[in-house]
C-alpha cells in the first residue's frame, strides 16, 4: 500500500514538473492547459506542421496521464479524430512511442 501511494506522489511530482516546464518554456505554436483543473488530463493544442499544407491549421488533443506516470505512458487523443494512419478512428494515437512494451521509457519528455 506504501509502495502504490509513493508511486502517486512521485508521478504527481513529475507532472508538476512536466507542466512547469511546458508553460515556463512553451513549444513554438504549442498551448497546454489543464482540463477542468485536473493535472492528469491536459489539452494540448498541435500546430500543423510549417512548410505544409497544414501550416495554418490547429489539432486540439486531450493527453491522459495514468497515476503511475512516468512509469506507464500517457494517452493522446485527437478531439474530434483526425484522419492519419497512425490516428485510431476514436481518435487515440497509435504511436511505438506511447506504448510501453515497445518503445516507451520514463526518461522521455
Amino acid at each position: 500500500m506504501a509502495c502504490v501511494a509513493l508511486v502517486k506522489r512521485a508521478g504527481c511530482a513529475r507532472l508538476q514538473l512536466e507542466y512547469l516546464a511546458w508553460t515556463l518554456f512553451p513549444i513554438p505554436g504549442f498551448r497546454v492547459a489543464l482540463v477542468e483543473g485536473d493535472l492528469s488530463k491536459w489539452r494540448v493544442v498541435v500546430p500543423g506542421l510549417q512548410g505544409s499544407f497544414l501550416h495554418n491549421t490547429e489539432y486540439d488533443t486531450e493527453w491522459t496521464f495514468p497515476f503511475n506516470f512516468p512509469f506507464r505512458p500517457p494517452r493522446v487523443k485527437f478531439v474530434p479524430p483526425v484522419f492519419h494512419p497512425n490516428v485510431y478512428p476514436s481518435g487515440t494515437v497509435c504511436s511505438a512511442i506511447l506504448n510501453e512494451v515497445e518503445a516507451y521509457q520514463s526518461t522521455y519528455r
